[in-house]
């Protein structure tokens, strides 16, 4: 339980920030996260570092995957639920080299952590060694 010196103080520190401009604010953890990134990367035998990228937007709980390169290779995005939910599954794009994002509207729990990434795909093969690092965001 708060003294009334601790609650007069927390008060007074409330004003002064507030004078300062400074906002506090709470904020849910889906409002509060960006679009996360993930990219390829580079192998020996030939791809380049970011040949394909995809992303995971909390709000609205979209994916994006474009293939970055011209190279007949196509791109996938590796998805799981890691907590919060269960699920996962594959996103591909073979489609060929474009400027934007094919996308897919998912819909996950509050809260829910999605984590992935994306490789380079020819012909249903998935290229592992292109996979590049995973990306975690909560939706």
């Amino acid at each position: 339980m708060l003294t009334a010196r601790l609650r007069n103080a927390l008060g007074a520190s409330a004003v002064v920030l507030g004078m300062l401009g400074v906002t506090v604010a709470s904020v849910s953890p889906a409002a509060a996260a960006d679009k996360a990134y993930a990219w390829t990367k580079a192998a020996d035998w030939g791809p380049k570092a970011n040949d394909g990228s995809g992303y995971f937007q909390p709000d609205g709980e979209i994916f994006g995957v474009r293939d970055n390169r011209a190279d007949g290779m196509g791109v996938v995005l590796e998805w799981s639920i890691t907590s919060g939910g269960s699920g996962g599954g594959q996103l591909w794009n073979t489609g060929g080299y474009s400027t934007s994002y094919k996308t897919w509207d998912k819909s996950f729990p509050e809260g829910a952590v999605v984590h992935f990434h994306v490789c380079l795909t020819d012909e249903g093969t998935i290229y592992v060694d292109t996979c590049g690092a995973y990306a975690d965001v909560v939706a």
